[in-house]
């Protein structure tokens, strides 16, 4: 089958590899945008279509994916602790943890036991950002539904989105670690 002279299966392969291996959790915001224009285009080619269509075919799905990761509590100068630490593994950061949405919202559980946006907070203001696909975490998001009473030790942001994310591999989503 042929979309505007080239065949949709370099389409397809260009977008499916550049989504699976040039993640930008793995390379920081912008190497993965440039890594996903190579990889999109050279598969493309590999697979008979032409460069320029699968580096905007990858452009594209890097475009509509979305973020997690972490912003400094009030009275603090930054997110305290690590990815893959104990307290990390514990939930325990000091730090608040959330997801960045393609379109720039930032969604993520409160003190206020409610799940809503993180009114005034941008992409910008999270570290430690990792990788996902948009559509997958919307659909585990909403899987999971509300969150009980909140408790800082128990059931805080960190749980929610250790929750969300189980929900999500369980989806078939993946997302990359920062390295």
């Amino acid at each position: 089958m042929k979309a505007q002279g080239q065949d949709t299966s370099a389409a397809f392969w260009s977008g499916f590899v550049s989504s699976g291996f040039a993640a930008p959790g793995s390379y920081g915001e912008i190497g993965g945008t440039l890594v996903t224009i190579v990889i999109g285009g050279t598969t493309s080619v590999i697979s008979g279509g032409k460069f320029a269509n699968g580096a905007i075919t990858a452009t594209y799905i890097h475009l509509f994916n979305a973020w997690g990761g972490f912003r400094k509590l009030a009275g603090f100068n930054k997110a305290r602790g690590k990815r893959g630490t104990f307290l990390d593994k514990k939930n325990l950061m000091v730090a608040h943890e959330g997801f960045i949405l393609n379109d720039g919202t930032v969604l993520g559980y409160f003190d206020d036991s409610m799940i809503r946006i993180d009114i005034g907070a941008s992409k910008a203001d999270y570290s430690q950002l990792l990788y996902y696909d948009d559509e997958t975490l919307l659909q585990a998001i909403g899987n999971v539904g509300s969150f009980g009473q909140y408790d800082a030790l128990h059931n805080n942001c960190q749980d929610y989105v250790s929750r969300v994310t189980v929900e999500y591999r369980k989806l078939g989503g993946t997302h990359d670690q920062p390295k």
